[in-house]
């Protein structure tokens, strides 16, 4: 995922040691980061490299992000902003088929996508953006008590979010179910 390397020095690309900070920051929150991720919609290629370029500029501004009292919300926020930007530029890339002039260069078979996970971030998309965002960070498995520390919100309102994002599901579920 990310590798520091020494940019000056003695040899171009000798690896250099991460503080010890960072490392155990890393660790903690490398799987959490990739589940939140493809939770964004993103598939797992794409969501390492979200990931990897997040805590690449986290690393670059290291002094300044261990004086912030929620490193972890700033991870989150960067994996998220990065994770809009990717979709960003792939709105404008021309895809892979089309690059011949319409004539299709790329493999006959596609792969099927998973309809039940992409309707459940389509149903999670459609609640208000505090609740979508509350649900994503639950299903990359991360507690209530870290949603608060992240987003900068009491427990409590966390799980009020968590309520009414579950009654607003089960409409949206009852309603999609009807048709």
């Amino acid at each position: 995922m990310i590798r520091a390397t020494e940019s000056s020095g003695s040899e171009a690309g000798t690896p250099v040691s991460l503080p010890l900070e960072f490392e155990a920051f890393y660790m903690e929150n490398l799987r959490r980061a990739l589940v939140y991720a493809v939770q964004r919609g993103l598939d797992l290629p794409s969501a390492e490299e979200v990931v990897s370029d997040a805590f690449l500029a986290l690393y670059r501004r290291w002094d300044h992000v261990m004086t912030l009292a929620n490193p972890a919300g700033y991870l989150f926020t960067t994996v998220r902003n990065a994770a809009i930007n990717h979709f960003r530029r792939r709105q404008w890339e021309v895809p892979h088929d089309l690059q011949a002039g319409g004539k299709r260069v790329g493999p006959d078979i596609v792969e099927e996508p998973d309809h039940s996970r992409m309707e459940i971030l389509q149903l999670i998309d459609q609640l208000p953006s505090r609740q979508a965002e509350i649900m994503r960070l639950i299903a990359a498995g991360i507690e209530y008590r870290e949603i608060a520390q992240i987003l900068i919100l009491k427990e409590s309102t966390v799980r009020v979010h968590v309520r009414a994002a579950r009654m607003n599901l089960q409409r949206l579920l009852d309603d999609n179910s009807a048709v």
